[in-house]
């Protein structure tokens, strides 16, 4: 029903409804349904949700580290059993994973929610765990956003055998 409605409103923007307007937009239905995820969570959920978003996959340790949360399985384990756009692949360590959508939206929510001073923090201090987990073009990318140049150039120098057999993530061309 909550769907429907969003749909209806979506095409009720007075007399002018253009073509752009009158098709299906999927994403304006996700993020429906994923705030409705992030505004029923408790605020526990919902930092733990926000901040490990910006990490691609993590491990619970990891998860830990980066939001302050001590015990989070039983976080972890509810948006699992509620399927809240989340991926457990198994094995000596689970990893996690948000649904490519899901992360996009919490990403942008962090940039919503978070002061600057908090989110360069928290994406400097991902940077420090995907670095440590061997996730390198994606701390790479944090350490950019940050603007942290002077760790950039020492991861990049710290792993450049390995850029130049894999190829340069897409987002290091960019460094000018």
């Amino acid at each position: 029903m909550a769907g429907l409605t969003l749909l209806l409103e979506q095409r009720d923007i007075g007399d002018q409804i253009t073509e752009e307007t009158a098709q299906f937009n999927p994403k304006l239905l996700f993020d429906y349904f994923a705030g409705e995820v992030l505004d029923n969570a408790d605020e526990a959920t919902r930092k733990f949700l926000i901040k490990t978003a910006l990490l691609p996959k993590f491990t619970a340790s990891m998860a830990s580290q980066l939001t302050g949360i001590k015990e989070l399985l039983p976080i972890l384990n509810e948006l699992l059993i509620k399927n809240y756009f989340i991926y457990k692949h198994a094995g000596r360590n689970s990893v996690y994973q948000y649904h490519p959508l899901f992360r996009d939206f919490l990403l942008a929510k962090a940039e919503e929610l978070f002061s600057h001073v908090e989110l360069t923090v928290t994406r400097w201090t991902a940077a420090e765990l995907l670095e440590f987990d061997n996730q390198h073009d994606a701390a790479v990318q944090l350490l950019m956003e940050v603007e942290d140049w002077e760790k950039l150039a020492k991861l990049i120098k710290r792993c450049s055998g390995r850029f130049i057999k894999t190829g340069p993530a897409s987002d290091i061309n960019r460094l000018d």
